[in-house]
């Protein structure tokens, strides 16, 4: 998920619909080319073996190499083996860069694999390959951490709560639906069974990269890791980076579906905080969280 920004940044002509990263080939160790960012050249060189990444890093731009399907190869290894087939441009820096890429002897940059950054552009004429790199929004994040004070509700395995949630993307698009469900009582503690309730509402769902929204502490992780952990009474964002701001909804239920109570209105921080309408808990990305 490439997440874009929106506020007060100046955004560049030619930059509209960009990111802050973006997947671009072919580029191969190979060929020769030359990187401009925001005008200013980087000379011919091969991309990675000229020092061409260490620049880039300098100017708060990282560029990885991939193979043909995306898997990450270390700058070494494209000593013995240039299997390098695409570029992985992230920007890590609170401005916006723009970056062209003009041929040397080399093969066309034409293919963008991120069609999320809507500012690629191929010149079929010149050859050349322009696209732009959104601020990060690493530098816009941070991740919420909340914990809830332990409260008894009497319902057991018996019984049922109700729990409304949703998850929006960085653009306020739907990644799981606002949806209220009824879940059976674990433990008769607020906040143990809030981590409870939200992991068997959300433990199969997924973001279009393959990365989990929640996992608790006895969770599977896949190697994308996951977005928000909740585990024995807190509720915690990812904090990757880059990052891809991801937020987690849990409203006060309309409708109880049937349910004895709903949870929300149980939950208090362990610092007396009680929400009125809604508890939104912010990631800044999928990371590998550790069990408790």
């Amino acid at each position: 998920m490439f997440g874009k920004v929106t506020g007060s940044i100046s955004e560049p002509v030619g930059c509209e619909g960009a990111t802050s990263e973006i997947i671009v080939g072919r580029i191969s160790d190979g060929g020769i080319i030359e990187i401009f960012v925001n005008g200013q050249g980087l000379g011919l060189s091969h991309p990675y073996g000229d020092g061409v990444v260490n620049i880039l890093l300098s100017m708060g731009i990282e560029m990885i190499p991939l193979d043909a399907n995306g898997n990450v190869l270390t700058i070494e290894s494209l000593a013995i083996n240039d299997l390098a087939e695409r570029a992985h441009f992230i920007n890590h820096t609170n401005q916006y860069k723009q970056i062209q890429i003009v041929l040397g002897d080399a093969s066309q940059v034409k293919n963008n694999y991120t069609p999320e950054n809507q500012s690629f552009n191929y010149d079929l004429v010149t050859q050349i390959t322009t696209f732009c790199l959104a601020p990060a929004n690493s530098i816009l994040c941070t991740p919420d951490y909340i914990e809830f004070k332990s409260k008894a509700t009497d319902i057991d395995s018996s019984q049922t709560y109700a729990l409304t949630v949703e998850v929006l993307d960085a653009n306020g698009d739907t990644i799981y639906p606002k949806t209220t469900s009824a879940v059976e009582g674990n433990m008769a503690d607020s906040a143990r069974d809030l981590s409870y309730v939200l992991y068997q509402i959300l433990k199969n769902e997924q973001t279009s990269d393959g990365a989990d929204l929640l996992v608790t502490s006895s969770g599977t992780l896949n190697p994308e890791g996951a977005y928000f952990q909740a585990v024995n009474g807190h509720i915690q964002g990812g904090t990757s980076q880059p990052s891809h701001p991801v937020q987690l909804n849990i409203y006060r239920s309309e409708n109880l579906m049937g349910a004895n109570v709903d949870l929300f209105s149980f939950l208090e921080t362990v610092d007396g905080e009680i929400f009125e309408d809604v508890i939104e808990v912010r990631s800044c990305g999928a990371q590998q969280f550790n069990g408790i």
